[in-house]
């Protein structure tokens, strides 16, 4: 699944923004302008879809952190986005295939202390329509339903009970609980009838969502053989997955070739486990033979491509990635490279990267760029610059995107 439209308010730095999001986003900006408040408003819904609306709270720091300073808990915060299938799949049979998510979320925060409540949650469906709208038992299924929470009630409308009619079904579920919690669970019996393809699944939408901030040291370190088996944020387990990879001949000699295409001096890459119980990453250049490099010793580039070729291509492709500038470590001739691996992957799967590197950006279509600035109040805003006439003018003139960007000229 693509998100499409992202409608935040009253989030960290955001007053209210409005963003159609591309296959591949690129977003850009000064230093302190937003765009981490951006990647970690995606944070914030996976957390609520992973582990219930305290956590997701208590994981932004708290009421705080997670509204804006100047409009603080005075007024709710509402976000909402609208996500599509952006992969054509086939159809089979009487099983639908969801083609459309619409999801809202509106909090309110007590103004004497941190307490906070659900005012409305709702998910809307929209399914293809099969090929037959009939099941075998004669049961009707709709091409579309909502699950919507408010308070503490939930209602999913409509609901396909045993006896084919259709109907409203009521429950009451926990005050820290979320609606995407639920998916699929209460509405078994319409998920059912949901044909489960890829870029379909849609109760992993949010709780898919991968987000990336490498560090060298942690890619270097060796990681502990009790790590979890999808790579961390930091990339801090690195080793674990690589070993899990390395198992499979076609998926081994998949990313041999992926690490080829930006170090071609590359010619084997291994694990090592050591006594304390950890893995260790070791690669082999031409230059050395077959003598094996441990991590400590490799350039802060090779492993952040190792770690991006990982998490783009050997991840779930069903939610999009979303990534702190993957460039940072790269000389400016990998850059090219890694925006076209980044275009390439976005025709099956989404991705966002914020970057300050004017590199990035010469590479750059002018539609996938989005400007993060701060306005004349401090809130953040989110703007396309190919929608500016001025920043056209400056195209045909034969001026960059990258000299635009390094003379402020982007800017509004």
């Amino acid at each position: 699944m693509q998100i499409n439209q992202l409608t935040i308010h009253n989030f960290r730095s955001f007053r209210h923004v409005d963003i159609a999001l591309k296959p591949m986003s690129v977003i850009v900006g000064a230093n302190a302008s937003g765009k981490s408040n951006l990647v970690q408003l995606f944070r914030f819904l996976r957390d609520l879809a992973r582990e219930g609306l305290a956590n997701a709270v208590s994981l932004q720091g708290g009421a705080d952190y997670l509204l804006n300073l100047q409009l603080g808990k005075q007024e709710p915060l509402k976000v909402s986005l609208k996500a599509a299938n952006s992969v054509a799949l086939s159809q089979k049979g009487t099983k639908k295939r969801v083609e459309k998510i619409e999801y809202s979320l509106e909090l309110r925060f007590n103004a004497s202390d941190n307490q906070f409540e659900f005012q409305r949650e709702e998910v809307l469906f929209e399914a293809s329509a099969p090929s037959s709208k009939k099941s075998s038992n004669g049961s009707i299924f709709p091409s579309s339903f909502k699950v919507v929470r408010v308070g503490g009630d939930v209602s999913i409308e409509p609901f396909i009970v045993e006896d084919s009619r259709i109907s409203r079904r009521v429950m009451t579920i926990p005050r820290d609980y979320s609606v995407l919690q639920l998916i699929p669970y209460p509405i078994a019996p319409l998920m059912s009838k949901i044909e489960s393809s890829e870029g379909a699944h849609i109760h992993t939408l949010f709780k898919n969502i991968s987000i990336f901030d490498f560090y060298p040291k942690m890619l270097k370190q060796p990681a502990p053989v009790r790590s979890r088996a999808s790579l961390e944020e930091d990339g801090s387990n690195l080793a674990i997955v690589l070993e899990e990879l390395l198992r499979n001949e076609e998926s081994r000699l998949i990313l041999l070739n992926a690490l080829e295409y930006f170090l071609p001096f590359i010619t084997d890459i291994q694990v090592q486990h050591s006594t304390d119980r950890s893995v260790l990453i070791q690669l082999a250049e031409k230059y050395h033979g077959q003598k094996l490099l441990p991590a400590l010793l490799l350039s802060d580039g090779t492993l952040e491509i190792l770690a991006i070729i990982i998490a783009l291509r050997f991840s779930s492709i069903s939610s999009p990635a979303v990534f702190e500038e993957p460039e940072r470590n790269l000389h400016p001739s990998l850059v090219s490279r890694l925006v076209g691996m980044f275009q390439e992957e976005s025709k099956t799967r989404q991705v966002i990267f914020t970057t300050h590197n004017p590199e990035v950006l010469r590479h750059t279509h002018i539609d996938s760029l989005f400007l993060v600035s701060r306005d004349k109040d401090g809130f953040s805003a989110v703007t396309r610059p190919a929608e500016r006439e001025r920043v056209q003018v400056f195209l045909k003139n034969e001026l960059g995107l990258d000299d635009l960007f390094v003379d402020n000229l982007l800017e509004v």
